[in-house]
């Protein structure tokens, strides 16, 4: 059995990652790696959450709130001392991809290109990527908590492109396969960025209904150095 001075414990403050304000009533919820049960605290006026008398071990952190839902990567909560941890709440862009039938499609990478101020003569950028689950729904960016993956505010393109997102990322758990016998694909429903809905990311809210169609058809691929 542990003994009390082996007890973790976790506090911080969640801030809004546009205007760096605290936000109150989030619900910030942790679960212990392996365990079915999610702890729950919901922040103050001031931002602030906490946890005491946890067991040492990985964490998974979720936030939600009205309207808001944010997933974190796994924190490792060490025994006999209070861990640290500033959470932000950042802009979350959620949809869902389908086949030609109307279908799910799981596995599949989604890109978010930025395209820069807005002129068709500059190129559109990966920014973000996410990978659609079991029920073909994807949710970005993956790591809210993150700084260095974030949707900052500006305007995106969602696309689905054959090669993937071609986003290199450190640790990243594991990588959609490159899709055969579709054309890249942006939302709503388009074939060509030209064509495709700009998506407006200016705050820190949760935009939800993206829904892209995958387009069956072949192409080309051209690869050099």
């Amino acid at each position: 059995r542990l003994q009390t001075g082996t007890r973790a414990s976790l506090a911080g403050v969640v801030r809004s990652s546009v205007t760096t304000q605290p936000v109150p009533n989030i619900e910030v919820r942790i679960r212990l790696s392996g365990d079915a049960d999610w702890k729950t605290s919901t922040t103050d006026e001031s931002g602030r959450y906490g946890f005491t008398n946890l067991v040492p071990g990985r964490y998974f952190i979720r936030l939600s709130g009205p309207d808001y839902y944010a997933e974190f990567e796994d924190v490792i909560l060490p025994g006999g001392r209070e861990t640290k941890l500033s959470l932000f709440k950042r802009a979350i862009l959620e949809g869902r991809v389908i086949d030609d039938l109307g279908q799910p499609v799981s596995g599949i990478e989604v890109c978010a290109l930025r395209y820069a101020a807005m002129r068709q003569d500059r190129p559109i950028l990966p920014a973000e990527y996410a990978i659609t689950d079991s029920n073909g729904v994807f949710r970005m960016p993956r790591t809210p908590a993150r700084p260095s993956m974030t949707l900052v505010p500006g305007q995106f393109l969602l696309a689905v492109v054959p090669t993937g997102c071609l986003l290199a990322e450190t640790g990243r758990p594991h990588k959609a396969l490159p899709l055969e016998g579709i054309v890249p694909t942006f939302f709503p429903n388009v074939t060509s960025f030209r064509d495709a809905t700009v998506i407006t990311v200016s705050g820190d809210g949760h935009q939800k209904g993206f829904e892209i169609p995958l387009r069956p058809g072949s192409g080309t691929r051209v690869a050099g150095r």
